[in-house]
């Protein structure tokens, strides 16, 4: 019987946890918004949606546990050359926007897979 040690993450577990962290790394990429032409209401309602799927992965997998710090220096230098460099203009909020879409169609396609 191959059972994985309890200290070792078996690989849909290693899934899980790389979805949750991006949703929350995703999350705080908004955490500063500030854009005078997206819709307040729909943005929030964005948010108020990663954050309950982020809550409702914690319950599937331990918050201790975290994705490679690759992740977070993805994250990080997304932000720092995207948004501070240009003083968070409206036109690197549209970048932002852009790469979410694209980051979230890939966590799509990951999920979609661990379900089959």
């Amino acid at each position: 019987m191959s059972s994985t040690p309890s200290f070792l993450a078996t690989p849909r577990e290693s899934q899980l946890v790389f979805i949750r962290d991006s949703l929350e790394l995703i999350s705080d990429l908004y955490d500063n918004f500030t854009s005078s032409t997206w819709d307040a209401v729909k943005t929030e309602h964005f948010l108020i949606i990663i954050h309950s799927q982020t809550h409702g992965l914690n319950s599937c997998v331990s918050t201790k546990k975290r994705a490679d710090n690759r992740l977070r220096r993805y994250y990080k230098r997304l932000a720092r050359c995207t948004l501070d460099r240009t003083g968070r203009s409206a036109a690197s909020w549209e970048l932002i926007r852009k790469e979410t879409k694209l980051h979230l169609d890939q966590l799509h396609m990951l999920v979609a897979s661990i379900r089959v």
